[in-house]
């Protein structure tokens, strides 16, 4: 399968190079070894039932899907993360709509409204593509051990990204393992 992949790529480099024109350049495409990985991490926070309200939960899952060349650097980088809600009354049924349409953070875009509170004016969709495009070129392990601030987020992000990272580290990290 890579095989085969290598060649489709040599094919459409040299298709992209004629089509600009350039006929006196052959180019040779060496062949690029890649592996390709998902890890997912979920978090699961309950909350009690109170005076005001009943008990709640929240599951919140982060992708990463990687591939990496044959050094280990990441050649592409996906990240996402989902939050399903579920809020109970006092007597434990249900009052949570059906959760058949989650959107992902990416998904909402600008309907995350993080926006208006962030540091650094971006919506958290925005936020998840500057650590991504943070992590294209670099070996994963770096990526994975980059020093972080204390609320958790990369200190070398400062101006592109300053939501908490770990979780998104983690599944970095699961998805490299899982990379074949």
């Amino acid at each position: 399968m890579k095989k085969l992949i290598s060649v489709i790529a040599a094919i459409m480099m040299v298709g992209a190079m004629a089509a600009c024109g350039n006929t006196e350049t052959v180019v040779e495409a060496k062949p690029v070894i890649t592996k390709t990985g998902l890890g997912i991490v979920s978090n699961v926070n309950v909350k009690n039932e109170n005076e005001d309200k009943g008990a709640s939960s929240q599951v919140d899952t982060t992708s990463c899907a990687v591939t990496l060349d044959e050094n280990g650097v990441i050649v592409g980088i996906k990240f996402d993360i989902t939050q399903g809600k579920a809020e109970f009354d006092k007597e434990g049924e249900a009052v949570t709509e059906s959760a058949k349409d989650i959107k992902s953070k990416k998904e909402l875009g600008e309907d995350y409204h993080l926006k208006g509170v962030s540091s650094i004016g971006k919506e958290m969709s925005e936020q998840i593509v500057g650590l991504e495009e943070y992590a294209v070129g670099k070996k994963a392990e770096d990526v994975i051990g980059m020093e972080l601030t204390e609320t958790g987020a990369g200190v070398d992000l400062a101006t592109s990204c300053t939501i908490n990272i770990q979780d998104y580290l983690f599944a970095l990290q699961k998805a490299v393992n899982n990379a074949k």
